[in-house]
């Protein structure tokens, strides 16, 4: 299901492409599939196991590798309406975009490294793939995407670069007077950030398996798994949260449930529940590892992550205030910071409202990340 998704990400983003800026839409279509195969061929020679989360870095890369050739089509499209010819508007267009695409990819870049650094596996997989993916984009959007224009440019002897969409011209857009309405924005961000404020202690955060501990099980077969049956098996035990992970040719499963209330007789009845779980769906089923991950070992995962996130805003703040002014920089880290927590918050306390007690959060649901087994990603 990941790599179809991955797939149909992938094909709006060509669609949309193509409709905005046609056939020159096409030209950064293919700097995209370049970017996509680079980062998997890369992947491949460091010998990673792709998981969900390396799948959803190589999507946001994507999705960071358009970002770019939007800004350039963007410069170029301004320098034509304002009289520059085919070669100049390709040069200008390129150059002005140049110091924007590297700011950007540079700030990301320094998040994605301390994330790196103080991450675990599923982390560290998503991360890795991150920078694979900023540092090929620099490649392929500005050098390959920017050397096929200039080849289209010279073999049509073109006088002028137009850059329409799809479906003919491209209209202006309006021009809004955001700051008019600056007091009725700045009421409403203080009225969300004092709610949630509120919501992070009323009813509070739902915390996963990394952070409150859990059981691990690693589990070995002759045959390939069918993991959609032992999920299912696994979740009619009523052991919570669970999580599995395919690894080593789709032999190999790591299993992972929240911790049970109560001690460590809990843990083991619970953890003996797995296995027999398990040797229902895969009857050859040997087990390699099992071990049950107490708090104090959540609660370092949980210090390491608000360190990491402390740490990669600092870096950016001096690197906005080092490329801008110190103001810029506050000004982004207190409107990130402000953002994240209020989405965080409210999402949260959404779901609390609409779920009953015990079901489990889609944003904490640990199946949507991988465990980095054997330099899986």
């Amino acid at each position: 299901m990941g790599i179809y998704t991955g797939l149909a990400g992938f094909a709006l983003v060509v669609a949309l492409m193509v409709v905005l800026y046609g056939a020159w839409g096409m030209i950064a279509n293919l700097g995209l599939l370049l970017h996509t195969i680079l980062t998997i061929g890369v992947l491949g020679m460091l010998g990673s196991t792709l998981t969900l989360p390396g799948i959803a870095g190589i999507i946001l890369g994507i999705g960071m590798a358009v970002d770019a050739n939007i800004l350039i089509n963007a410069r170029i499209r301004e320098e034509t309406e304002g009289g520059a010819g085919a070669m100049k508007a390709l040069d200008i267009g390129f150059n002005k975009a140049y110091a924007t695409i590297i700011d950007s990819n540079v700030t990301t870049l320094s998040g994605t490294i301390l994330l790196f650094m103080f991450g675990t596996g599923p982390v560290r997989g998503f991360m890795i793939t991150m920078m694979l993916g900023i540092v090929i984009s620099m490649f392929t959007s500005i050098t390959i995407v920017r050397l096929a224009m200039r080849e289209v440019v010279v073999r049509r002897k073109m006088k002028k670069l137009e850059i329409p969409s799809l479906f003919g011209g491209v209209p202006h857009i309006p021009k809004i007077s955001f700051m008019k309405g600056r007091f009725v924005a700045i009421g409403m961000s203080a009225f969300l950030s004092v709610s949630s404020v509120v919501l992070f202690f009323t009813p509070g955060l739902n915390y996963g398996i990394d952070f409150v501990g859990g059981i691990q099980v690693e589990a070995t077969s002759k045959s390939v798994l069918d993991l959609p049956k032992l999920r299912e098996e696994l979740e009619g035990l009523n052991l919570g949260e669970v999580a599995l992970q395919e690894f080593g040719q789709n032999q190999s499963v790591l299993i992972r449930v929240q911790r049970q209330p109560g001690g460590e007789q809990e843990q083991t009845v619970a953890l003996n529940k797995i296995k027999e779980g398990v040797a229902q769906v895969i009857p050859d089923a040997s087990f390699e590892r099992t071990e049950v991950v107490g708090p104090t070992i959540s609660a370092e995962l949980a210090r390491s992550g608000f360190l990491a996130v402390v740490l990669a805003m600092l870096a950016i703040l001096f690197y906005i205030w080092w490329r801008f002014e110190w103001h810029f920089a506050v000004g982004a880290i207190a409107g990130s910071a402000a953002r994240y927590h209020q989405d965080d918050r409210l999402f949260r306390a959404d779901w609390h409202r609409l779920q009953p007690d015990g079901d489990r959060s889609p944003f904490d649901d640990d199946r949507l990340f991988g465990e980095r087994q054997g330099g899986g990603l």
